[in-house]
């Protein structure tokens, strides 16, 4: 009688968990990068740019300059 692998197309159990914790850490490592890529991109606390007499200046007394 002779016995024949099958081979299994997918991934095993033991497979996925010893991947897990590089996905983790790879899928962190991908988002602190793409987050300061897209930072510098992305300006907050800025600002607008608005004449004076606009109606979507900021209130100088709810926001005085420096």
């Amino acid at each position: 009688m002779s016995e024949k692998k099958e081979s299994k197309k997918g991934f095993t159990r033991r497979q996925i968990l010893k991947g897990a914790p590089i996905a983790i850490a790879g899928a962190a490592v991908f988002s602190m990068v793409s987050g300061r890529v897209a930072s510098k991109f992305i300006r907050r606390n800025e600002m607008p740019n608005v004449p004076e007499d606009s109606i979507f200046a900021p209130d100088k007394n709810r926001y005085p300059r420096a």
